[in-house]
């Protein structure tokens, strides 16, 4: 689930509700109202995604990695990568 819904995703979603919101409030309201409406749905999502992200890092060194491995308990490894 993690890979499905990740930081590009968070973009293109983004790029296509900011631009939903623009055509409507233009077909609604005009153009002064939609470029409004379009900077107030950039700060938002911007908003969003600086607050709902976790700054958290769980990186180890290759010392901590091998201890972990060695000391005779199980261990589970989870290897992810942002690409």
């Amino acid at each position: 689930m993690e890979s499905t819904v990740n930081q590009y995703s968070f973009v293109v979603i983004g790029l296509l509700v900011a631009a939903l919101v623009y055509f409507l409030v233009w077909n609604i309201l005009g153009i002064k109202a939609a470029t409004i409406a379009l900077i107030l749905t950039c700060i938002l999502l911007v908003g969003f995604k600086v607050f709902l992200s976790t700054a958290a890092s769980n990186d180890i060194t290759t010392e901590e990695f091998n201890n972990s491995l060695l000391n005779g308990k199980p261990a589970l490894v989870v290897l992810y990568s942002d690409f």
